[in-house]
């Protein structure tokens, strides 16, 4: 019976070692598969994080790209517009010299008189101009053929009809008696034109 016992405490003394070592490697198995696992988890969140900072990378690089494309629109389209200022001011210019060349062919002294034209020294004497087109101002000059007078009078318009219009002024005659020529100026800009005064039109200061 003694040694029943024996073999049963030592049954039992393994039974336990065995649990033991079974746990300890189960434990140890238990740690491994964890750590396994834990590096693998690792593992894929660094190949995740990867992919995503090379797909943003990659969306950067688009948006650069993009960004590029967009300053160059921009720059070709303010290019354009400067070349297409450019264009519309040598138009500009164009249309109004036309239009300032159109405005001195049109530009025509038609009639100029002096009433009366046979007056006393320094008595007063009325001219008036009539000329087609628009001009900035109207002057009558009278001249003696000597060149002992020589005096220019502006005139005012007092009244259109169609494209003639009617410029006049009243002034006093020279004090010389003697023939006076006389000449009507019509000045548009820096455009004059002139109907010169000859025979008959003159005036006789007596």
């Amino acid at each position: 019976m003694a040694y029943m016992r024996m073999q049963e405490s030592k049954f039992w003394g393994w039974v336990v070692v065995s649990l033991i070592i079974g746990l300890v490697v189960g434990l140890a198995a238990m740690y491994f598969f964890t750590q396994v696992a834990t590096a693998r988890k690792i593992e894929a969140t660094r190949t995740e994080l990867s992919s995503q900072i090379a797909d943003a990378n990659a969306k950067v690089s688009a948006l650069e790209t993009r960004l590029a494309s967009s300053e160059a629109s921009m720059a070709a389209t303010s290019e354009a517009n400067v070349r297409l200022t450019a264009e519309l001011e040598t138009a500009k210019t164009k249309a109004e010299k036309s239009s300032s060349s159109t405005t001195t062919s049109t530009l025509t002294v038609v009639s100029r008189e002096i009433q009366p034209d046979s007056v006393a020294a320094s008595g007063t004497i009325t001219m008036t101009a009539k000329v087609k087109g628009s001009p900035d101002k109207v002057t009558v000059r009278i001249t003696a053929a000597s060149g002992s007078y020589d005096q220019t009078y502006a005139l005012k318009k007092v009244s259109t009809s169609g494209s003639t219009q009617t410029w006049r002024a009243t002034a006093k005659a020279p004090t010389k008696k003697g023939t006076y020529r006389y000449y009507a100026t019509a000045i548009s800009g820096d455009t004059k034109v002139t109907m010169p005064g000859t025979s008959p039109s003159t005036l006789t200061v007596r």
